[in-house]
């Protein structure tokens, strides 16, 4: 057994119901950020070869799932073909996949706005390794958000256009303002989950070397 250089997870005497898994494996640190992501309570000790996790096992269907994709060479493949359509503005790579996990078709994400594909297609690579629920929440939370904003945006527009209408202006574009406000935030909330898995990523690396 290596040495376990790495640690993370909660306080193992709050986890109820534990149960011990241990594997040796070069995604240790990859399945620490997916188990985090999907809310199952872990204590985990881990190298760059191995990894030994203490958890809950009311949340086994999540856990085996986390370490199912794992144990793929997929997230590998999805992170180079995101690379690709950041590169072209084209998502049609990604959205097949996507349009699965909502239950909806690519048409219809296709006819969504490039920012909001990109923002899908960001998250889907970011939580793929989480369990299903988690990941088909976090892109639900962006295309609720967002088609928000642009229905309220699209109603604001045709009511300034509209004849005597002009009165229902200032409160539409009140609704469009909290909108908007909530799609950023939402951004900038990914963008620093994003921020925070780079730099753990970042540290471990700068340790190992």
């Amino acid at each position: 057994m290596s040495e376990l250089t790495f640690s993370c997870g909660v306080d193992l005497n709050s986890i109820d119901n534990q149960q011990m898994f241990h594997l040796e494996t070069s995604k240790s640190a990859n399945i620490a950020i997916a188990l985090e992501q999907s809310g199952v309570p872990f204590s985990a000790k881990y190298s760059d070869s191995e990894i030994i996790i203490f958890y809950d096992g009311s949340y086994r269907e999540e856990f085996e799932e986390v370490i199912s994709k794992a144990l793929s060479d997929r997230h590998d493949a999805l992170v180079i073909e995101l690379k690709e359509c950041l590169k072209t503005d084209d998502y049609s790579a990604l959205l097949p996949e996507i349009a699965d996990v909502l239950h909806t078709t690519v048409g219809t994400l296709q006819a969504k706005p490039l920012d909001i594909q990109e923002h899908l297609c960001k998250a889907y690579v970011d939580f793929w390794q989480s369990d299903s629920k988690t990941l088909r929440r976090e892109l639900d939370r962006i295309v609720t958000v967002n088609s928000r904003s642009y229905d309220e945006l699209h109603k604001h527009e045709k009511r300034v256009h509209a004849p005597y209408h002009s009165e229902q202006t200032e409160p539409t574009a009140y609704i469009t303002r909290e909108m908007q406000k909530q799609a950023a935030e939402e951004v900038r909330r990914q963008r620093r989950e994003a921020e925070k898995r780079e730099r753990q990523r970042e540290t471990e690396r700068n340790y190992r070397s």
